[in-house]
Formats: C-alpha cells, structure tokens, sequence
C-alpha cells in the first residue's frame, strides 16, 4: 500500500512536471522592415523563401497575393468571391488557401489569402499586402521612425490609461480625427501612402475644399480618380495627439477620413487587439 502511494505521488508529480516544460512562452517578437514611400514592407516566408508585403492596416482580411505569386505558389483555389473597391464598387476576386507563412518565428496555418484585384497591380517587386487580422490575439507596434515591426500576445502593456479606445467600422480601425476644432471618423490605413484622406462632406463643411493644391489621378481598383492635395492650416490631431503632416487629399476617394503612411511616418503606434486600444508616440 505504501509503495503504491509513493509511486502515485511520483507519476503526479511527473506529470506536472512534463506539463508546466510543455506550456510555450507566449508570443512575441520583433523584425526590422523597410520603408518603401513611407509604408512598411514585411518580409513573410512562404515554403522556405522570402517575399516582399506591403504592411496595410485598411487591407481587408489576413492577406492579400499578387496573382503572380499566386500562379508561382501553385496556392489551391478555393472559391471565387467578391470584395470592394474605395468606392464601394464591387470585385470579383480569387480566393486562395496558404498551407503555411512564418512572420519573425511565429508560423500561420491555413492562411485564407484574396488575390490582389488586377485592377489596381502591386508595385514591381511587392508580392503582396499584409492585414492586419493576423494579428487580432495580440498587440502589433508599427514603429515607423525605427523601421521595426513588433508583435506580442503577451498582456504587457502598460499605462493603457493612455490609449484612445478605437471602433470597427466595415472592419476598419477608426478613431475620431480632429481639425481645428472639427471631427471626423478616420481609418488608420497604413497601406495609404498619402498623408490623410478627408470625405467631401467634411472638406466642404468646413471650407478645407476652398484651400489651393495640386490635383493629380490617383489610380485605384475601379479607375482612375481625380483628387487635390492641399495643405491644412491646422493640425491634424486624435485625442491630443497631433501629427506633425500637414497634406490631406481632398476628396477622399471613399467616404471616410484616413491616416495614412505619410501621417504615421515621425511615429510609433501600438494595437491592442483585444482591448480595442490604439497609442500613438
């Protein structure tokens, strides 16, 4: 009976042992990225080689591939289905299943990838755009001024005191931008190489769409648009946080604000997922 005790209390306290070594540290890590126009690009590792991806906080899903690569990865197809352009305008794209990807040393599974719309092409040598719904378990650091992207599941962080609560709109990150005095629901669209991006309501309302600038075309997925860079009097600011970026676009080519690249470039911001909170620095 006593040798039966004994053996028991060592097979629990064997187990134990083998439980808590098998418990993984939780997630965490950190990797350079380059600046490419002010936007982040990510090295993403894809069967044992390494790809180019635009980092884009308005890109919708996981991840988006170019059709070359798609084509190149032989990825399996596994439907067609559709998404929108910044003007609502409906596409019909491809959606591809990725086996596996690897981020720093972290590893995704079954990754559900859309092609990139071939109306809007990646620039040369980008094989495609990251989103940002890889990341939801966890806290993401886009520190722009360091060239560093960050990422933890890890609950560290600290003085959330601090931190503005963010909102999904239609998927999107948004925050309420303030000019002068005036607010307006913006996107954090890491992906948009301009500085921001205001409605035509808002530019209108608040005389921004009198001021003096420079048109050019942008192209997006459903054409060609014409728009007007200006320069605001005033700063651009989210809950006391003011961006030292002075240009907008004016009209924004959908009908909400957005902080783009050019906004975030002298900045670190930090995501956290799970508590729908956003810091700036």
């Amino acid at each position: 009976m006593r040798i039966h005790h004994i053996l028991s209390l060592f097979l629990s306290s064997s187990l134990l042992s083998c439980a808590v070594a098998q418990k993984s540290e939780p997630v965490s890590w950190s990797i350079p990225v380059e600046d490419f126009r002010n936007a982040m690009i990510v090295p993403v590792q894809i069967e044992d080689r390494t790809y180019r991806f635009f980092f884009d906080t308005g890109a919708p899903g996981a991840i988006n591939v170019s059709r070359t690569l798609a084509d190149k990865l032989d990825l399996p197809l596994t439907r067609t289905t559709h998404t929108s352009d910044m003007l609502g305008n409906r596409l019909e794209v491809n959606e591809y299943e990725i086996p596996q990807l690897q981020i720093a040393h972290q590893t995704f599974r079954d990754v559900t990838a859309l092609a990139v719309p071939a109306e809007a092409p990646l620039p040369d040598g980008v094989d495609g755009i990251l989103g940002k719904d890889l990341f939801k378990k966890g806290t993401l650091v886009l520190d722009f001024p360091g060239n560093t992207l960050s990422y933890s599941e890890d609950d560290r962080t600290s003085d959330k005191d601090s931190y503005i609560p963010f909102t999904y709109t239609e998927g999107h990150i948004t925050v309420p931008l303030s000019i002068d005095q005036q607010e307006v629901a913006a996107h954090l669209d890491s992906g948009n190489i301009s500085g921001f991006a205001l409605p035509e309501d808002f530019a209108r309302e608040t005389g921004l769409d009198q001021l003096p600038g420079r048109e050019i075309t942008a192209q997006i997925a459903s054409g060609p648009f014409t728009l007007k860079i200006v320069q605001l009097p005033q700063p651009a600011c989210v809950a006391g946080y003011c961006f030292q970026e002075r240009s907008a676009l004016i009209p924004a080519p959908a009908n909400y604000a957005g902080i783009g690249a050019q906004a975030l470039k002298n900045s670190s911001v930090t995501i956290d997922f799970p508590g729908q909170l956003l810091a700036f620095d």
